[in-house]
């Protein structure tokens, strides 16, 4: 639930109102005003339009906004890793502890027989080159811009069939994503 008590408070004071202007212009009583900056009771809709009209304010300004993060990450300064399943990993969004998403191009070389599973979901693009993907009991013969999004609690698992094999991965839970390796470059 929204407070938004203080923030009815702040904008008045700001302006240079007192709870006697608010309630003059809106027929709500001082001490029901009182009331609402303290968040002591929750206004209607109503009421709120009243109080924004009475400050000459947008209602929107009242409730406030989600924080955007945004990531800029020039081509030059993408972060590379070279994993363990024989290639190089290239970010395109830098996973952080707060992300929920983990975007990268990969070049596969070679591909262990490993079987992956995690929670979250799964994307994966072809650009280049063919890789037969192996999702529960499905085979999925995916070539230049084929593209699958899928659970990736099931298994899953991969076999290129050429060293040409590129693709875009995105992993909605970043934490459980397979294709980490300890050794960065840049």
């Amino acid at each position: 639930m929204v407070e938004i008590g203080p923030i009815i408070r702040d904008i008045r004071k700001t302006k240079q109102l007192s709870l006697r202007n608010i309630a003059e212009r809106t027929d709500l009583t001082m001490g029901y005003l009182s009331l609402v900056e303290r968040n002591k009771v929750s206004p209607s809709l109503s009421s709120i339009e009243k109080i924004a009209g009475a400050m000459s304010i947008p209602v929107s300004s009242l409730f406030p906004r989600p924080k955007i993060q945004t990531q800029y990450i020039p081509k030059e300064r993408r972060t590379h890793l070279h994993h363990s399943l024989g290639g190089l990993l290239e970010y395109l969004c830098n996973p952080t502890p707060s992300s929920s998403l983990c975007v990268y191009i990969t070049k596969i070389h070679a591909l262990e027989s490993m079987i992956f599973q995690h929670e979250g979901t799964e994307l994966i693009y072809v650009l280049h080159g063919e890789l037969h993907l192996y999702v529960g009991t499905e085979e999925y013969v995916m070539r230049e811009g084929d593209a699958i999004l899928f659970n990736a609690s099931a298994p899953h698992w991969g076999v290129p069939c050429d060293d040409k094999l590129e693709m875009i991965v995105a992993c909605t839970s970043i934490n459980n994503c397979h294709l980490f390796s300890e050794k960065s470059t840049r």
